[in-house]
């Protein structure tokens, strides 16, 4: 489910750095 969530938050931003903000915090 969290995959899809930033797979999703992802491609609407379209910007790496989005991805990794909230990406960072979820894998750890």
């Amino acid at each position: 489910r969290i995959l899809a969530f930033i797979e999703f938050f992802n491609e609407t931003l379209a910007k790496p750095f989005r991805w990794t903000y909230i990406g960072k915090p979820l894998l750890v």
